[in-house]
Order: structure tokens, then sequence, then C-alpha cells
């Protein structure tokens, strides 16, 4: 299971025992940093490489192609899950990666970037070329007809991302 660590534990790592079952079983988990997630645009957007894309795809598939090529689990059974903005980050990765995950748990996740500086107040702050990057990086702009793993997105209907995961699903 590769989660991320931000939004769960409030950037401090602790342990969580609702994971003994897993455990238990021989699950690992692992928490991969993905950089600076908080929901502040500004925080996390900008970070791109020569290629358009946001550093994060990069470094998620990295810490996955890891632990796999290092025997650190079996290659068909890693299975992620996130919430918020994180949730959004594996999305987008997922697009690009669809055999990188066996299944995938999205919680509350910002799946749409453009709707999500709609709602920002850093409306001003954004330049073309940036809102280019949050096009060709956003999950739901950028479905595609190909084999996803399993996903399961977990939303409230009071929830500002609800439509967003409906969108997804769709």
């Amino acid at each position: 299971v590769i989660t991320d660590e931000g939004k769960k534990f409030g950037g401090q790592m602790e342990f969580d025992a609702t994971l003994m079952p897993l455990l238990t079983r021989g699950v690992i988990v692992a928490y991969v940093h993905l950089g600076k997630v908080s929901g502040a645009i500004n925080s996390w957007f900008y970070d791109a490489n020569e290629k358009g894309r946001l550093i994060f795809v990069d470094r998620l598939k990295d810490a996955v192609e890891y632990l796999k090529k290092n025997d650190y689990c079996h290659p068909d059974k890693v299975f992620t899950t996130a919430t918020g903005v994180a949730a959004g980050f594996i999305a987008s990765v997922i697009n690009e990666h669809p055999d990188l995950f066996e299944g995938a748990m999205l919680d509350s996740a910002e799946l749409d970037y453009i709707e999500m500086i709609s709602r920002s107040n850093d409306q001003s702050n954004i330049s073309q070329p940036h809102l280019e990057n949050l096009l060709n990086n956003s999950p739901v702009q950028n479905v595609k007809t190909q084999a996803y793993p399993n996903m399961a997105f977990f939303t409230r209907v009071n929830d500002s991302n609800y439509w967003q995961s409906a969108k997804m699903v769709a």
C-alpha cells in the first residue's frame, strides 16, 4: 500500500494501529513523501520539469518502481490510497501509468485542477504556461481510453470535490 503522509498525520510520521491487521498479514505500507502537498496552489503546481509534468508524477513512479525492483513487494499487488490534493496526484499518475498500481482508494480527491483554480484566491497569480501545465496534468481532463486499475472514490454529497469524483468515475 502506497499512501500519502501529509494530511493524515499532519506532517508527522506516527504509527497507525488501524494498519495492524494488514501488517500481520505481511502487507507492506510505504509512505511516499511527494513534496509539499498543501492545498495552496502556489505550493505545488509550479514545480514542473522540462516536459511540463508535475514533479510528483516522477517521484511517485520512481518510488513504486524502486519497491518493485528491489523485491519489497509483489509487482502485481501494489495499491495506493490518498486524500485531497495528494489523491489528485495519484490519479494523475494513474492516468499516465495505469499499470503501476493494482488498485487505488482516493478520498475527497482534487481531480479537476481547473475547477480547483476557479475556487482559489490565487487566480491572478497564474500565468498561461502554468495554467496549461495544470490542464495537462489534471486527472479529469486527461482520462484516456485505456485499462485502469481498480479504483474506489470516497466522497460525500456536501464535499466540494463531490462532482470531481463523479466526473472521474463517469
